[in-house]
């Protein structure tokens, strides 16, 4: 009787540190029931995580889809960009025929670029002049540069400075006279290397001499103009 009543006492003091071990460990699941991520593992698939949305959608660059009410113009609806005009070609050496500065209308020139927005004019005329004593024939040499305000073959404002020598003849009698002429115009140039060239501006001769030894008073100003036509084929 005594057995047990031992045995009755132990039973009642392991009862409730089993109850408490269960208690502890939570639910037990119920046998053959799996949840939806251990059933996508055990069929060899990625789980699912719990509560996920939608996929996102790809946008262009990763941005954000345009909200509500977005507009997006087209390219014609877009403003055009005007594109700044290249220089052209580069052109160093050329012909032409020239006139004017105060030698005549029988001349030409040799046109040198040395740099950029810089050209050396190199002017020779056949000049004639009709006096008194008949008609006076001569030659005149006018070297000069030109400043322009765009480089290489693009049409483009100048500004110019040229000295002026004049030999003529009549008679037997020769008179060299000296001076200088400024001008301002404008050069059409085109790719092929033609270009045709207009200016006016002042002129001055500053003195003339004879071979007599006589020297004139020949200073005077006047209104001056230039034109050609020129090819750079280098």
């Amino acid at each position: 009787m005594t057995k047990l009543l031992s045995m009755l006492g132990l039973l009642s003091v392991v009862s409730p540190l089993g109850a408490g071990a269960a208690f502890a460990q939570g639910p037990v699941q119920a046998a053959g029931s799996q949840t939806p991520a251990e059933a996508q593992e055990a069929q060899g698939l990625a789980p699912v995580a719990p509560n996920a949305g939608p996929a996102p959608v790809s946008t262009p660059a990763n941005l954000p889809p345009p909200s509500p009410g977005y507009y997006s113009p087209t390219p014609a609806e877009l403003p055009a960009v005007e594109a700044t005009p290249a220089p052209g070609p580069v052109r160093t050496l050329g012909v032409g025929y020239k006139i004017g500065n105060g030698v005549g209308f029988v001349g030409g020139d040799i046109v040198i670029n040395p740099v950029e927005h810089l050209s050396i004019d190199l002017q020779a005329n056949y000049a004639s002049v009709g006096t008194s004593r008949g008609t006076a024939t001569g030659f005149a040499l006018v070297p000069g540069l030109q400043g322009h305000l765009w480089a290489g073959q693009r049409s483009s404002p100048y500004l110019g400075a040229a000295l002026i020598y004049l030999k003529m003849g009549v008679d037997g009698d020769s008179v060299s006279a000296t001076g200088m002429a400024f001008n301002v115009g404008w050069e059409w140039k085109w790719d092929s290397g033609l270009g045709i060239i207009v200016g006016g501006g002042v002129g001055h001769i500053m003195n003339v001499s004879a071979t007599n030894g006589v020297e004139y008073n020949g200073k005077t100003t006047m209104f001056n103009l230039e034109a050609g036509v020129r090819y750079m084929f280098l």
